[in-house]
């Protein structure tokens, strides 16, 4: 009877200790750590190995999770997540994922930066489609960059094409200038140049009449560099056609 009686409450010592226990281990197997517990008794340590292992279960599948959503936004490179009220497991695999994710935009996007420029400042585009997110952002943050530069040559170009055509110049050597510059540069010549030629030869009729009629030269002040070029050209010429030839006398 002594027997039964005892072995009845020790049971029921060993079973409450082991509910206590199995609480702590599994508070512990969630928090990843563990609490050594030599000096607790048969029904705690047992109960206590028995829900570290659930809570070891637990922090390993919310970590997972946690790395997943870690590395997807880091990828992205967004802001991390507010993490407060996520389990510790969730936590540690999201945070040392979004690092490792964020680190890897950040060298896709410099990657792309680089690419976008070239390729703006080149007036062309790449298709990136199949490229990361980080290095799709900083293709197109490169390219916007390139092409600001690309059209300030190309104004450029245009600025000092048009002058040099309108002048009646020799094209400029163009080598170690940018794309933009030689785009503009190049159109603007020959729009300026072809200006000058019916220029040149409209002053060129003007000036050959009037030299041959000897008169009085124009004011020229007013007209384009290709009528004046085109008169003064022309007028001196028409005026030596009048020059009479003297015969010398013997």
């Amino acid at each position: 009877m002594g027997y039964a009686v005892g072995n009845k409450v020790g049971r029921q010592n060993y079973d409450a200790d082991y509910q206590t226990g199995r609480v702590a281990g599994q508070n512990d197997g969630i928090a990843n750590k563990f609490t050594d517990n030599g000096q607790q008794s048969v029904g705690y340590q047992d109960g206590y190995v028995n829900g570290q292992r659930l809570g070891t279960q637990f922090y390993n599948n919310a970590k997972t999770e946690g790395a997943a959503d870690g590395t997807k936004t880091g990828e992205a490179g967004r802001a991390p997540a507010d993490l407060n009220g996520q389990p510790q497991g969730y936590q540690d695999g999201y945070t040392s994922a979004y690092a490792a994710g964020k680190a890897s935009y950040d060298t896709d996007y410099q990657t792309g930066r680089t690419t976008g420029q070239t390729d703006g400042t080149a007036n062309k585009h790449t298709d990136n489609s199949n490229q990361s997110a980080g290095y799709q952002d900083g293709y197109v943050n490169g390219q916007r960059l390139g092409e600001q530069f690309y059209n300030n040559a190309k104004t450029e170009g245009v600025t000092d094409g048009t002058k040099a055509g309108e002048a009646g110049q020799v094209p400029a050597d163009l080598n170690g200038q940018p794309q933009g510059y030689q785009v503009g540069y190049t159109s603007a010549y020959e729009v300026g140049k072809a200006g000058y030629d019916t220029d040149y030869q409209t002053g060129q009729a003007a000036g050959q009449s009037a030299g041959e009629s000897n008169q009085v030269p124009a004011d020229l002040k007013d007209q384009s560099q290709g009528y004046q070029d085109g008169y003064t050209s022309a007028y001196e010429t028409g005026k030596a056609a009048m020059i009479p030839t003297t015969k010398m006398v013997r």
